[in-house]
C-alpha cells in the first residue's frame, strides 16, 4: 500500500513539491558568457563572383533572344547566356549541361552553372531554376549546397 502524505496547508504542499525539486533536478550553474573581440569584415566571395561572371558574360558575343529565354528582371541575367558561359569556359555545350549527362566532369560543371544563375537571379525560385535545367527543385538545392550556398 502506498504511504500518502496529507498536506494541512497550500503552502505546505508547495514547500513539499519544492523539495522534491530540488532533489531531482538540482540546479544548473548559468553559463558564462564570453566577451569575443570583433573581428574584422572579411570582403564577400559571393560579390567578387558574382562580379566575375557579369564580366565574363559582357565579354561573350551577344546571342539572339530565343522564344524560350527567360527575361531578366530586377536587374538579373538571362539563364541561357549564363549557361553557355560556363558551358563554353569548361569545353561544353549549352545542350551538355541541360541534358541527362551524369560524368563526374559535367555534373560539376553543371552544379556551378546552377549556382551562377541562382547568384545572379536571387529572386527566382528553386522550382523556376529547375525547369530551366529540366530538373526537381530538390536537385538544384542539392546542387547549390555542394557548392556552398546557402538556399
Amino acid at each position: 500500500m502506498l504511504n500518502v502524505k496529507q498536506f494541512s496547508s497550500a503552502a505546505e504542499l508547495q514547500e513539499h513539491y519544492r523539495s522534491l525539486n530540488a532533489r531531482f533536478f538540482p540546479a544548473q550553474p548559468k553559463p558564462v558568457l564570453k566577451i569575443v573581440p570583433r573581428v574584422p569584415a572579411q570582403p564577400d566571395p559571393k560579390i567578387a563572383l558574382t562580379k566575375e561572371i557579369q564580366t565574363l558574360i559582357d565579354s561573350l558575343p551577344e546571342v539572339e533572344k530565343a522564344e524560350d529565354d527567360f527575361v531578366p528582371e530586377a536587374g538579373g541575367l538571362g539563364a541561357k547566356k549564363i549557361i553557355a558561359h560556363v558551358a563554353q569556359k569548361h569545353g561544353f555545350t549549352a545542350a551538355d549541361i541541360l541534358g541527362q549527362g551524369k560524368s563526374y566532369r559535367l555534373v560539376a560543371v553543371r552544379w556551378e552553372a546552377i549556382k551562377a544563375v541562382h547568384e545572379m537571379n536571387p529572386h527566382w525560385s528553386l522550382p523556376h531554376i529547375g525547369r530551366i535545367f529540366k530538373r526537381d527543385h530538390t536537385s538544384i538545392l542539392h546542387a547549390l549546397r555542394r557548392m556552398g550556398v546557402k538556399a
